[in-house]
């Protein structure tokens, strides 16, 4: 469902402008046995890549909720041999665009890149991934940017209904608990745990990949080895599915705001159920919760 994602998506921000109205999917598998799914179009110069390593924040170790997270925002903050200013002088000098995200269930990575630079992107981009830095002072500046947020999200009514739902939800799974961590789990991680994060969770077995634009599949199945094949093949293991467990009746927080927040839910059907898209559909008409 993930890979169908990727694809459809970056067939559907080319559709308009090849002016076509049929879109090509090519699967592509490179020598290394990664695979990735491409919409090629030669008429604009430049390449999207979407990767996404499945597993995410829901890998944090015991103790150290918020590690996956930090680890993500840290990945642009300096690799290799550069350091945090080198390395955004370089991605400016090439007009190339990198963005890494975490969720519970996923570290997303999204590059655009010229077609004249691709392969110094793709280089810088493969630093980025196969090795961060994690300097002292890019995890001290970052963290306090994390600590910010965790902060702000406490005084907000709506992060505290959210996060009340899903401690009474899903109990003991990671899925009850902010994919930021607490003050206390974030304020206490170390340059190991990132270290060990980044190891858990950027896999080879565990990816997947979308690419469109000017290049092709050749071209494509040679590029994935260079940006991944220097990862590891497997990390930590999955948790195991989470189990809805909300009995009816009503919660309430105390809280002094001037507005009061209504959270409702129950559990859901699966992405395989055949009402799974329409329901999906119907949630966004409803508000898209």
């Amino acid at each position: 469902m993930i890979r169908f994602a990727l694809a459809a998506a970056a067939a559907l921000s080319l559709s308009a402008a090849a002016g076509s109205t049929a879109v090509k999917i090519q699967e592509v598998s490179s020598p290394g046995g990664l695979t990735a799914w491409l919409v090629e179009e030669r008429s604009i110069p430049f390449v999207a890549i979407e990767i996404n390593f499945v597993g995410g924040a829901s890998l944090d170790l015991p103790g150290k909720r918020g590690a996956t997270n930090l680890m993500t925002a840290l990945l642009e903050e300096g690799a290799g041999d550069m350091d945090a200013v080198a390395f955004g002088a370089e991605l400016e000098d090439l007009a190339a665009s990198f963005e890494f995200g975490a969720s519970d269930d996923g570290v997303s990575v999204s590059a655009r890149f010229l077609t004249e630079n691709r392969d110094a992107a793709v280089r810088l981009l493969r630093e980025a991934l196969v090795a961060p830095r994690f300097d002292a002072e890019a995890i001290e500046r970052v963290r306090a940017q994390v600590l910010s947020g965790i902060a702000s999200d406490e005084t907000d009514p709506g992060d505290i209904a959210a996060r009340a739902f899903d401690r009474i939800a899903f109990g003991d799974h990671p899925y009850a608990s902010s994919h930021n961590g607490t003050e206390e789990s974030v304020s206490a991680l170390t340059r190991g745990d990132l270290v060990t994060a980044h190891r858990n969770v950027m896999v080879k077995d565990r990816v997947t990949i979308g690419a469109s634009g000017d290049i092709g599949p050749e071209e494509l199945a040679d590029l994935l080895d260079v940006l991944l094949g220097d990862l590891s093949e497997g990390g930590a293991p999955l948790p195991d599915t989470a189990d809805v467990d909300l009995a009816a009746g009503a919660t309430v927080v105390e809280f002094d705001s001037p507005q009061s927040v209504a959270l409702f839910g129950h559990a859901g059907i699966s992405r395989e159920d055949d009402d799974f898209l329409p329901a999906y559909v119907m949630s966004h008409i409803l508000g898209e919760s």
